[in-house]
């Protein structure tokens, strides 16, 4: 039996004194994988994705995303409408992102920014998801209709 096979075992037994939904169907999952009823360890887990539907990496990077940037907006604009939030953080992220500190802070793999700078938050932002975003998206994340 290999080191990962036996990894594995440990988990779904470790996991099987974990009283919650979400440990049980890991070790269903688990179970599916060790016994051979699947190879698929995506389809196994609940990984896969349906026809037309986000991939889950997708999902979590668009949440992280979404998360950081009502972060941002309570952080740096507490006593601002959220309108005016999301112009402001529009602002800032687009000339972050078009400038030479993406460009050289891209690759790194740490942000070179500190907490307390809204620098930091454009590069997690823009680490989350690659993508420049409009005011109108902006304002939709921040809960403006």
């Amino acid at each position: 039996m290999s080191a990962a096979a036996r990894d594995l075992i440990a988990l779904a037994e470790h996991l099987q004194g974990v009283e919650e939904p979400w440990a049980a169907a890991i070790v269903d999952g688990l179970e599916r994988l060790l016994t051979g009823d699947t190879d698929d360890v995506a389809e196994a887990l609940g990984l896969k994705t349906s026809p037309g539907e986000r991939h889950w990496r997708t999902t979590a990077a668009l949440d992280t995303r979404d998360r950081i940037l009502r972060e941002a907006a309570t952080r740096f604009f507490p006593n601002m409408k959220k309108s005016r939030q999301a112009e402001e953080l529009g602002v800032g992220l687009r000339r972050y992102g078009s400038g030479p500190d993406w460009r050289r802070d891209r690759e790194l793999c740490e942000c070179p920014y500190p907490v307390h700078l809204l620098k930091f938050y454009y590069w997690a932002l823009l680490r989350a998801i690659d993508n420049p975003l409009s005011d109108d998206r902006i304002r939709r994340i921040l809960g403006v209709s």
